[in-house]
């Protein structure tokens, strides 16, 4: 899938789930194929960290349940879905009131990473 591709699709998510704040499409090494957030935030630092949560989380095969596919986490004031597959990242962000919605975001980006890895 080219870069225009995972741009479209990661946009369209956005715009059929207002409530997300953000999203952005890297692999592992950070190279971040797309990215968008609805205020100014710094992409870089967010793939940075991102990266590291990804990375951190593959130690996680230990427990014999195969590779970490998804990992959330819960900040004071919203969530953020991350998902992996092979070298591919996907991750949104929205805010509390978007909490009705995770199952709702989770499947969307699921299906999109499918088509980007």
């Amino acid at each position: 899938m080219s870069k225009d591709e995972v741009e479209r699709s990661l946009a369209k998510i956005m715009d059929e789930i207002p409530a997300i704040e953000g999203i952005v499409a890297t692999d592992l090494k950070g190279n971040i194929i797309t990215g968008k957030t609805i205020v100014e935030m710094d992409l870089d630092k967010i793939v940075q960290n991102l990266v590291k949560i990804a990375e951190a989380s593959g130690g996680l095969t230990t427990i014999e349940k195969g590779n970490v596919q998804e990992v959330d986490i819960t900040f004071d004031d919203g969530f953020a879905l991350i998902l992996c597959s092979g070298d591919k990242i996907i991750m949104a962000f929205a805010g509390q009131d978007a909490k009705s919605d995770r199952v709702l975001i989770s499947m969307n980006l699921k299906r999109a990473l499918e088509v980007f890895s």
